[in-house]
């Protein structure tokens, strides 16, 4: 990392991302000690991200992110999430999911008839084995709790289901893993708690009730919506950072319109380092070198808002 910030500054860069660091750190860390001496000798703009150890605990923060004049960037969740959708008779709005992994993928297309044995508000639903056809060839509706996502996943497979509704016994959005003891070959999907209440009602009515996968995109408000990731660092708690980090950018589950073809180029196998931007002798000619191939997350889109600052900046997303 020390030899990349020498490198851009012989290269009179401007502009200097760094989508990587090391957490647990402090500011007079070596590499926090440069990127701080880039910006206050050579008036250039560093930006790095913060980290991704957030579920360590606090001050997890990570150099060079941590450097006193150094933008650190963590990630922030959107305050809506967007989810693959199934159709179910009765209901009329799509009812959004998360894929389980461990899993196959949900099918986009077919129609499965909905079975539920327990109620929302069974404490053990789908925890004990049952007899085998239980589920024969129809999607079994279960409610999270009193045993792991992959028992209940495997009881309900043993059973003869064609896949797995899982919904929520609280608040909030989860992606849950099916991985245990049993491989499970069959969809299992996770849907809120409001949705799954809605669904056992429409099931257990006298009409019954069929799910239809579908292409459908359903977008929902997110509970942790504004705060910062769980898996982003920082040296203070989600609602309340303290020094570090310096901005969140990027609310993680971000879409973006930007052509797949643009890219960075890197001649480098390394998974993140530096991507530096500068001006050449030319007036309004920009170029970018890497020296590994750029990466998902928050500090290159904060290193993009700063290239338009400056004054004149490439014409294209796609530019040299």
């Amino acid at each position: 990392m020390l030899a990349a910030m020498e490198r851009a500054l012989a290269d009179h860069m401007d502009i200097l991302n760094m989508s990587i660091g090391s957490a647990f750190t402090w500011p007079q860390y070596p590499t926090a000690v440069a990127a701080d001496r880039l910006v206050r000798r050579h008036g250039m703009v560093v930006v790095a991200s913060i980290g991704n150890s957030g579920a360590s605990g606090l001050y997890s923060a990570g150099a060079p992110g941590v450097g006193e004049k150094v933008i650190g960037v963590a990630s922030f969740d959107n305050t809506r999430i967007s989810q693959q959708g199934l159709q179910v008779t009765g209901i009329a709005n799509a009812i959004g999911y998360s894929p389980a992994s461990a899993a196959p993928p949900a099918p986009t297309s077919g129609t499965l008839v909905l079975k539920t044995l327990g109620t929302t508000t069974s404490t053990t639903d789908g925890c004990a084995a049952m007899p085998a056809g239980t589920y024969a060839g129809l999607a079994a509706l279960i409610r999270r709790g009193g045993c792991t996502f992959a028992v209940k996943a495997a009881n309900a497979q043993g059973a003869g289901a064609s896949a797995v509704i899982l919904y929520n016994n609280t608040t909030g959005t989860i992606t849950p893993t099916v991985a245990g003891a049993t491989p499970i070959t069959i969809p299992v999907v996770m849907i809120s708690q409001a949705d799954g209440g809605a669904l056992w009602a429409q099931t257990t009515s006298a009409a019954g009730a069929s799910l239809t996968w579908t292409v459908q995109i359903v977008t929902a408000p997110s509970s942790t919506g504004g705060l910062i990731s769980g898996f982003s660092s920082s040296n203070g708690s989600r609602t309340s950072p303290t020094s570090s980090p310096s901005i969140m950018n990027r609310p993680r589950t971000m879409r973006t319109s930007a052509p797949r073809s643009c890219r960075v180029r890197s001649s480098s196998s390394f998974a993140c380092s530096a991507i530096v931007l500068g001006r050449a002798s030319a007036p309004r000619e920009w170029w970018a070198r890497s020296s590994a191939r750029p990466c998902p997350g928050p500090s290159p889109p904060a290193a993009g808002t700063v290239v338009r600052i400056p004054g004149p900046h490439p014409p294209s997303a796609c530019g040299r």
